[in-house]
């Protein structure tokens, strides 16, 4: 469990780079030196098993052979790990079938749609002072084959900016509540520029006010 929420956060922080270097069989290391190096990937899961794109083998006295692995298929990221093995060849087998029976379980769910507007937003000191917000992402959840989930309710939670803003600027995120309690998070921006009031716009706000 400890190194499958490794590997999560790993995967969450490195996002696509890391996975690029994970999935690379064999490369020069310090290609363009008087001493380049040629490394292989000890994981050969990544040449062989279509999906596998990660992430890291490993072998102790107490862990013996094991290996963390991450696989994505249809949107869905899987991560596995076996640990206490004979040897790699075992320690492969069980991972591939570990990874592809968790693939075959799981799909993925598609919640919102990226660009999809959320709602108008007021600026009070914005030119103009009404845009839409738009989600930056699609949104999506992951669940049994067999099940679906809804989303029960959404809260925009605002976060620091200032004007002007460029489209698709982030002016902060949606919370949003599932059918399963669970809570997932979008960022939305603008689907405009919005720029600052100046002197001009704020007299001429003003004078309207008083003709009102």
């Amino acid at each position: 469990k400890d190194m499958a929420l490794i590997a999560q956060k790993l995967i969450e922080i490195g996002g696509n780079h890391l996975l690029e270097i994970t999935s690379t069989y064999d490369a020069y290391i310090r290609e363009n030196t008087e001493n380049p190096f040629w490394l292989v990937n000890t994981n050969k899961l990544v040449k062989h098993v279509e999906s596998i794109d990660g992430l890291k083998t490993g072998f102790t006295q107490e862990a013996l052979s094991c290996i963390t692995v991450t696989a994505i298929k249809d949107n869905v990221r899987m991560i596995g790990v076996v640990m206490k093995e004979p040897d790699s060849k075992t320690r492969n087998k069980e991972i591939v079938e570990l990874i592809q029976y968790g693939l075959s379980q799981m799909k993925y769910q598609p919640l919102l749609k990226k660009d999809e507007v959320f709602m108008e937003y007021k600026f009070d000191n914005g030119k103009p002072n009404l845009a839409n917000l738009v989600y930056l992402d699609d949104v999506g959840y992951v669940v049994m084959k067999d099940e679906e989930v809804m989303i029960e309710s959404m809260n925009l939670v605002n976060e620091s900016f200032e004007l002007p803003l460029n489209e698709k600027d982030k002016i902060g995120h949606v919370e949003i509540l599932l059918s399963n309690n669970q809570k997932i998070f979008v960022d939305v921006g603008v689907n405009s520029k919005i720029e600052k009031m100046d002197f001009i716009d704020y007299f001429v706000k003003s004078w309207w006010r008083v003709l009102a």
